[in-house]
């Protein structure tokens, strides 16, 4: 997918799409600054990460989506990307680890994402 460029009045957001062509339990993958990073919807909440495990580097977006985590398809560690955190993980140790996440916003029926990832914490 390839976003369109800023239209916005914050220069940090890059258009990505329509709402309503963003299904609920979707994931869509897409690049900022050469960096994949995955949009999903979850009930109308839409929430982007980068596209990467924690674990190996394997891509997320293979993964298996269960509400608010996906489940990396390589050792199974499950990302909670709402809390932005690994929250299990093989062997256990690396909970907690913190996600690439990035801030979503809906202007006039598109979906918005930051170029710039959230702080940690």
């Amino acid at each position: 997918m390839r976003p369109k460029e800023d239209e916005s009045s914050d220069c940090r957001f890059i258009n990505i799409g329509e709402v309503d062509t963003f299904l609920s339990g979707q994931m869509k993958t897409f690049n900022i600054q050469d960096r994949p990073v995955v949009l999903v919807n979850v009930g109308g909440q839409f929430f982007a990460f980068a596209d990467f495990c924690l674990h190996w580097g394997v891509r997320l977006s293979d993964g298996c989506l269960q509400g608010h985590v996906v489940r990396c398809k390589a050792h199974g560690w499950n990302h909670d990307f709402a809390k932005g955190e690994v929250i299990a993980s093989d062997p256990p140790g690396d909970e907690g680890r913190r996600m690439i996440t990035f801030e979503t916003k809906l202007i006039e029926g598109a979906i918005w994402v930051s170029t710039v990832p959230k702080k940690a914490g």
